[in-house]
């Protein structure tokens, strides 16, 4: 019996861990995100303390949102490590469109965040020449967009 009420609150934890994506659209995740656009995965990924950080080329970037301070650092990707905490996994190799928001660190550069809250769209190949992003209605007050 206190076996099945692990397993009970175990399943409970790891499904309900990962709950706080707000409900958007595809078109909502990609246009309210600081940053969106394609991104080639040179790695597996590394796990540095809670987060995974995969090595990335920088293909197009589609929208930005300025950073005041701490612009982001070289092109890379974090992600929870943990799918638990949101955290989401790529292809190495391969080509991404993704969305993400930048976290700020105090005395560190901006980094480029990912969850699986966020907009993320696989390719084989490169999608720059045919992809189409959504189209994103912004105010001058939002300041996204490029």
């Amino acid at each position: 019996m206190l076996q099945l009420l692990v397993l009970a609150c175990t399943i409970t934890y790891v499904t309900a861990a990962c709950r706080r994506c707000l409900p958007m659209n595809e078109n909502q995740k990609f246009c309210q995100a600081d940053f969106a656009g394609v991104f080639k995965i040179m790695d597996n990924g590394t796990v540095i303390g809670v987060d995974r950080v995969y090595e990335v080329k920088l293909r197009t970037l589609y929208r930005k949102t300025t950073i005041t301070k701490n612009n982001p650092g070289p092109w890379k990707l974090f992600t929870p490590a943990d799918s638990r905490a949101c955290g989401t996994t790529f292809v190495s190799n391969a080509y991404y469109v993704v969305s993400g928001y930048y976290k700020e660190i105090p005395g560190q550069l901006a980094q480029m965040t990912t969850t699986k809250c966020s907009f993320k769209q696989y390719f084989d190949i490169d999608p720059v020449p045919s992809y189409l992003p959504p189209t994103c209605v912004t105010t001058e007050s939002e300041g996204r967009g490029l």
